[in-house]
């Protein structure tokens, strides 16, 4: 499959040059590097975006309370 991505500026386009250079690949093929990359970065934070609401979900479904750390932390910064 193709992708046509228009309009990128100039400075973009030679800094993502100078990136596929320094890699020893052709642009065509770190961008394809860097979009496949990305997808993949994209789902694992999706799946630990889900994973942590669930948990969230299951702690507050549990009724357990915790402290509040603000002073904690607040201490802590202070040091």
């Amino acid at each position: 499959m193709n992708i046509v991505i228009e309009n990128l500026d100039e400075e973009t386009v030679e800094k993502l040059k100078q990136q596929a250079a320094d890699k020893k690949r052709s642009l065509q093929a770190d961008l394809k590097v860097i979009i496949e990359e990305t997808v993949e970065q994209r789902e694992q934070w999706k799946l630990w975006r889900e994973r942590t609401r669930q948990i969230a979900h299951e702690i507050k479904r549990s009724g357990q309370i915790f402290p509040d750390t603000t002073e904690l932390l607040r201490e802590d910064r202070e040091r």
